[in-house]
């Protein structure tokens, strides 16, 4: 959802509010899924035929250097790396290595390439809590987490009609003051 308001320039509700989005290109780099099972998610949502949407199949976050070119050449508002692990095979997460990257990333970004927005999407463990290396948080500015909404929140509306359909983002760690806990 977040690329698709970004690639259309959509408007996007945060607190209750529609904000405006700078409209631009995403850089997708998908290390979960086969081509053709992506390309399948693509037409669900309705971009699968996105031109400035850039997909990098069978991206492995350790060619760091060819990223980084890759952002030079196409300047993107949002850059996805879908999932840590998927982008990661071999690596351990509950050891540093997997940090190291992500540390890369979050240090030159502005100076190697323009500065950008990075998701990286990171699967909770198996009881629904963070998993891996404290330093995958460490390595970030925010850590979000998604949640579906209680039939409270469904019942009253609280996030428009269709609420079962919907879901919120919820700030864990965060470098902003005042952002923790945000929904």
């Amino acid at each position: 959802a977040i690329a698709k308001h970004i690639l259309k320039g959509k408007e996007f509700k945060v607190r209750g509010e529609l904000m405006p989005v700078v409209q631009g290109p995403v850089i997708w780099c998908n290390g979960d899924q086969s081509p053709e099972a992506f390309e399948l998610q693509l037409e669900s949502h309705g971009l699968e035929n996105e031109r400035h949407l850039h997909v990098l199949n069978e991206f492995r976050l350790k060619h760091t250097r060819k990223l980084a070119r890759k952002i030079n050449e196409i300047k993107p508002q949002l850059v996805i790396i879908d999932s840590l692990s998927g982008c990661m095979p071999g690596a351990d997460n509950n050891k540093q290595e997997v940090c190291r990257p992500l540390y890369w990333l979050e240090n030159v970004n502005g100076s190697e390439f323009p500065n950008t927005c990075f998701l990286i999407i990171h699967h909770n463990n198996k009881s629904g809590t963070y998993r891996g290396h404290s330093g995958i948080a460490d390595a970030v500015t925010e850590t979000m987490g998604i949640e579906d909404l209680s039939d409270e929140e469904i019942q009253s509306n609280a996030y428009g009609v269709d609420g079962e359909m919907r879901r919120k983002i919820v700030i864990g760690k965060s470098r902003v003051n005042g952002r923790q806990g945000d929904q």
